[in-house]
């Protein structure tokens, strides 16, 4: 297949992976399908393909994650992003650090150098 379809989400490929575990296809196998429809850079790596193998053979059925502890993440909004992307306009040879250090001195948006990357 010379083009790839575009990257799904996380819990599409876990369907998929939950799929033909039902149909007893091996993990090598499932890995290597997900790589010719999605390419190999964009798809989850044999590890992971081995790893929700073993979840849905254990009896998780969910493909979805599940919710984690700890604060969630508010930085990432349309007003950070427009920020972000105004002072790219500004300059476009503006580093990560350049933005970072901007929005914090006129208290535009308190976010992590890795948020506004």
């Amino acid at each position: 297949m010379s083009t790839f379809l575009k990257v799904p989400a996380d819990c599409e490929v876990r369907a998929i992976i939950k799929f033909l575990n039902k149909d007893n296809v091996p993990g090598a196998e499932i890995h290597h399908r997900l790589c010719a429809v999605y390419g190999e850079e964009t798809i989850m790596s044999k590890r992971h393909v081995y790893k929700w193998l073993q979840r849905f053979n254990e009896g998780r059925e969910n493909t979805h994650d599940e919710e984690r502890a700890g604060r969630p993440s508010d930085a990432l909004n349309e007003d950070s992003i427009s920020a972000v992307r105004a002072l790219i306009e500004e300059n476009r040879r503006y580093t990560i650090t350049d933005i970072h250090r901007d929005m914090a001195t006129h208290n535009l948006i308190d976010c992590s150098r890795t948020t506004i990357w």
